[in-house]
């Protein structure tokens, strides 16, 4: 696996992660088949075309639908596979997201922890507090300020809520997202 795939890497390697991932059996909830199945299906077709994909495009997909007793993926093979995917993409882009929005006036403090904020990872389990996209626009947002140059106000940050994930969704594990948003306010608290 080098560090940057062609399209057709990326297609291949997809297809046999798709292949690879284990059905939800029982009462346990999963992510519904249909859902999932297209969903990979319509990356490859990208993939394909050689049409551009973006990681937060991927990362920020829709949570697919839980489903309890009929044909379903395991929630984790599934959100496993989408960060992987994301962060293979990320890697191959030819054009790298920092010179996409960072402008060059901007001090590299703020695009260091822009990029934390881009390469930070979160539990996600069934049940959790936060809801995994209301989490994923927040920090994709600051992300974007902090390489405009833009300020960011760590009260703010400090005080921010998320929606909590309903159902069988699965969120993201508040502990962990918070440990992130403390990281953005103290750089906004050191004004650098």
């Amino acid at each position: 696996m080098s560090a940057e795939d062609s399209p057709e890497e990326l297609a291949a390697w997809l297809e046999q992660a798709w292949r690879q991932l284990r059905p939800a059996y029982g009462s346990r909830p999963g992510f519904g088949r249909p859902a999932v199945d297209e969903y990979v299906a319509h990356i490859l077709e990208r993939l394909r075309s050689a049409d551009r994909l973006d990681p937060d495009e991927i990362r920020m997909a829709p949570m697919f639908p839980a489903t309890i007793w009929s044909a379903a993926y395991e929630p984790r093979d599934v959100l496993e596979l989408r960060a992987a995917l994301a962060d293979r993409v990320s890697r191959s882009r030819s054009v790298s997201t920092e010179a996409l929005f960072t402008r060059a006036d901007v001090p590299q403090a703020a695009v260091d922890i822009a990029e934390q904020i881009r390469v930070a990872k979160f539990r996600v389990r069934p049940w959790a507090r936060y809801d995994q996209r209301d989490v994923d626009a927040y920090l994709l947002n600051l992300e974007r300020s902090l390489r405009r140059g833009q300020s960011v106000n760590s009260a703010e940050i400090r005080a921010r809520r998320f929606s909590t994930a309903k159902g069988f969704a699965h969120g993201c594990v508040a502990k962990d997202v918070r440990r992130v948003l403390e990281l953005v306010a103290e750089y906004a608290d050191s004004g650098s």
